[in-house]
């Protein structure tokens, strides 16, 4: 989904050589390689990003940021290794799953906060909700999962968030959305 902090293709293909170069590196046990900016401004600028892993079409691993504090090219390194090394829902990866990897890269528009879940388009935003200090996200791609945007919401604060289901109807509960451009090998 296109949204106004898109990166032009050369770009993109700049940060899927850049994860999968922290991941062979964090295979090798290298120091994660913060480097200098990149030819490419928009890569320079802090974002929050996602990196999705996919070993023959499982779910190996997916880590982002929601505060951005580096920029989109670091960011891009750091939780490619973080996703394929320390994410508890998959093993670490070992050199033999390079060949079958899949790298996706989801870049989110800036965070909108909305009054109500009734604003929530389902199928295009992503949501951030909060409630005091906790706080859970799904992107977009997980509506393919849900029919109802209800069992979507659940599901977000059952497991994101530690809540009940229907906690999201809570008054106290604050709705952010956002899209994201994917960028995938």
């Amino acid at each position: 989904m296109v949204h106004d902090r898109s990166v032009h293709p050369q770009a993109a293909s700049v940060l899927l050589k850049a994860a999968r170069a922290s991941i062979v590196e964090g295979l090798k046990k290298m120091a994660l390689r913060m480097g200098p900016l990149s030819d490419e401004p928009e890569l320079n600028l802090p974002v929050n990003v996602f990196v999705t892993l996919w070993l023959d079409g499982d779910l190996q691993g997916c880590i982002g940021s929601i505060q951005p504090r580096e920029t989109l090219l670091e960011a891009v390194r750091r939780l490619a290794r973080d996703s394929a090394f320390d994410d508890p829902r998959g093993r670490p990866l070992s050199p033999a799953d390079l060949a079958r990897l899949k790298i996706e890269i989801s870049i989110l528009s800036p965070f909108r906060r909305v009054p109500e879940a009734a604003a929530i388009e389902t199928g295009k935003h992503g949501v951030l909700l909060s409630k005091g200090s906790r706080r859970g996200l799904f992107l977009p791609d997980v509506w393919e999962h849900f029919s109802r945007k209800e069992d979507f919401l659940d599901a977000l604060c059952e497991q994101k968030m530690g809540l009940p289901r229907r906690s999201w109807q809570n008054p106290d509960m604050i709705f952010e959305v956002f899209t994201t451009q994917k960028i995938e090998e």
